[in-house]
């Protein structure tokens, strides 16, 4: 959870964007993170100091910049989920070899080969 929940402060939508940014985290690391933190631990290094999970060097640099963005100590500053399916449907273009983000067709990747 954002540090602003776990300090039972007023929050908005920016919390949810920090639990992407663990997740996101998660899947790309294939680990837990602050797995030999204490309870303790947690409130003091997280919470109250800010630390974060280490990225992977190895990375690509925009999930890097997505990851540590959405872990923002100002809650402001997170970017919105707009900006995070931005930088999403930008990564898969690029992988892709599509630098035009507006020929990326979601949907089309959703359907089945027996609709196609």
């Amino acid at each position: 959870m954002a540090p602003e929940v776990a300090e039972m402060v007023p929050y908005n939508f920016s919390a949810d964007v920090y639990s992407f940014g663990i997740i996101f985290w998660q899947i790309l690391s294939c680990d837990e993170p602050y797995k030999s933190y204490t309870y303790n631990m947690i409130e003091n290094y997280v919470i109250k100091k800010g630390y974060r999970p280490k990225t992977n060097p190895n990375w690509r640099k925009p999930w890097t910049d997505l990851t540590i963005s959405c872990w923002d100590k100002n809650p402001s500053m997170r970017p919105s989920f707009e900006d995070v399916l931005r930088s999403l449907r930008q990564e898969i273009c690029d992988l892709q070899g599509d630098p035009d983000i507006d020929n990326l067709d979601i949907d089309a990747s959703m359907r089945s080969r027996r609709d196609i």
